[in-house]
């Protein structure tokens, strides 16, 4: 049996349903930044993490979301992330580089953290910037959410945030 200080997450009961919460070991293995805000004039708090665990065979996996609330009223910067299930980053890199342009969106291949990322921007008035980052283990993708008035969304915004990002916990 597993002490607390070791449990990754424990099961709470959150508006009467049962669901899982990172302990202090758990968020030790996050890879986004609890303080972006000190960092992002354009990020306002904390972000909101939610926890699913999923059973893959004996196997148990734990994903966190991060929902980042910004000084724009109903927008939000959100950051998701996959099991990378390609041999090597080079392979899974294919995946985000397009073979034909993509209308209406650029795509550009940048650093960020030391790890390869695919900045997609809008070239027209509507869309959002997303921002895929490719690890050994995991691909994470950045957007923003809730843009109605702003254009083209702001990729600055999501490159200086994943530039936060620890990918050095990843487990």
């Amino acid at each position: 049996m597993q002490s607390n200080k070791e449990k990754l997450y424990t099961m709470e009961v959150i508006n009467g349903k049962k669901t899982p919460v990172l302990t202090e070991k758990g968020m030790e293995y996050v890879v986004y930044p609890m303080d972006a805000h000190k960092e992002i004039n354009t990020i306002s708090g904390e972000p909101i993490l939610a926890v699913s665990v999923e059973n893959i065979g004996s196997k148990e996996q734990i994903y966190t979301q991060a929902f980042y609330p910004t000084t724009s009223e109903g927008r939000f910067i959100s950051v998701h992330y996959t099991i990378n299930e390609e041999v090597s980053v080079e392979e899974m890199s294919q995946h985000f580089l397009p073979k034909h342009p993509l209308y209406g969106t650029n795509v550009k291949e940048i650093n960020v953290s030391g790890q390869r990322a695919f900045l997609y921007e809008p070239t027209t008035k509507y869309g959002s910037a997303a921002l895929y980052i490719v690890t050994n283990k995991y691909v994470y993708y950045m957007t923003n959410q809730g843009l109605l008035d702003k254009q083209q969304g702001d990729s600055k915004e999501l490159v200086r945030l994943a530039n936060l990002f620890n990918f050095e916990v990843e487990r």
